[in-house]
């Protein structure tokens, strides 16, 4: 995978490192991080380039800017501008205090600022004050972001929306062009859609492990970080949801740093009242074969082996069923499978049902 890379930072600090203050977090992903609160300043006498190539004066500190976050949902993000630049570094998933260093605003004392929030967090409008201005001294601007459900936020008037840097229609980012993403379609008639391949900023082939939530009453995408761990990036993963409305996640495609493919055997489930993944059975390894145990007999070692494409359905006893795909039969060759898996959540046990172990030559 190809690192982003789109800010200069002072030649002392030798990589950066993700903000964390208070209960809120800036997303930190890949190689793009934020420096700590403490490393706002630039050394004196050293200079510092921005995304465009061009130098901060010599001694010029750098100043970035403070976010305080309030009424934001668990499980719900924010994502803004300043400047118009935007990256992982403007994601907010919690209420509090976050700071954002100057070597990734390129603000400094003297410049003038604009913080926008280019995309809004699912059900509720949130709204900045202080959102744009000139830095007078070495003291970030304090931004106060205020979030309320959206059906109270409606009320806003254009004028009072103009006034703190929301638009009154609110700008709505959509996932990034992919295929063979994981789809699910909650209780509430909601869609949920995990990973998937596309293309980085400059063409390169990627995979993707981001999670995404569609709901068409409010008619906007809402990108949702998780409190927990979370599955490896992957596309061509099986995917359903149970009666209670939790997402369930198994197998897929995955690529290695040299970009390999490899098939995934690890269930997850992920809950949508919490917002928090949970690994529930297979292994993080690579092309594992599968272990069949006495067909039709559940048992707590049984597991499927490491695939992508396969099928699957939910019975009315919220029971799952998964058949086929391409992967590792039970001696470890590839190939297109054709067995047939039964998964019961109120057990956590598979039960090879039926078809063969090994896989037909492809």
């Amino acid at each position: 995978m190809k690192p982003n890379t789109r800010f200069g930072i002072a030649k002392e600090v030798a990589r950066l490192v993700p903000v964390l203050i208070g209960s809120a977090a800036l997303c930190a992903c890949g190689d793009e991080q934020t420096l700590s609160a403490s490393s706002y300043a630039a050394s004196p006498g050293s200079a510092t380039s921005s995304s465009s190539g061009t130098a901060t004066p010599s001694g010029t500190p750098d100043v970035g800017i403070n976010v305080i976050v309030s009424g934001l949902d668990g499980g719900n993000s924010l994502q803004f501008s300043v400047n118009g630049n935007t990256g992982s570094w403007g994601v907010i998933d919690a209420n509090g205090d976050v700071s954002v260093p100057g070597s990734v605003t390129e603000l400094t004392v003297g410049s003038t600022y604009s913080f926008a929030i280019t995309v809004q967090p699912q059900d509720e409008l949130c709204s900045a004050a202080n959102a744009s201005g000139t830095i007078g001294s070495g003291v970030p601007p304090n931004i106060t972001v205020t979030c309320v459900p959206r059906t109270a936020a409606q009320a806003v008037t254009a004028a009072s929306a103009a006034s703190l840097a929301i638009k009154s229609t609110p700008s709505r980012a959509s996932p990034q062009a992919r295929q063979g993403a994981a789809s699910w379609t909650d209780p509430s008639g909601r869609l949920w859609m995990f990973g998937g391949d596309g293309d980085d900023a400059e063409g390169a082939s990627i995979t993707l492990g981001d999670l995404w939530r569609f709901s068409a009453e409010s008619g906007g995408w809402s990108l949702v970080s998780a409190s927990t761990p979370a599955p490896a990036a992957r596309a061509y993963a099986t995917a359903w949801a149970d009666p209670n409305g939790d997402l369930w996640l198994f197998g897929g495609q995955a690529r290695n740093t040299n970009g390999a493919a490899y098939a995934l055997n690890d269930l997850w489930k992920f809950s949508v009242s919490t917002g928090q993944w949970t690994r529930i059975s297979g292994s993080a390894g690579k092309n594992m074969p599968g272990v069949y145990g006495l067909a039709g007999v559940p048992a707590a070692d049984n597991i499927p082996s490491g695939r992508s494409s396969a099928v699957s359905w939910v019975d009315s006893a919220g029971t799952l069923w998964l058949f086929g795909g391409h992967g590792i039969d039970l001696t470890g060759t590839l190939g297109t499978l054709n067995d047939l898996w039964q998964f019961t959540p109120s057990t956590g046990l598979w039960t090879w049902v039926s078809g063969s172990v090994t896989a037909a030559a492809t």
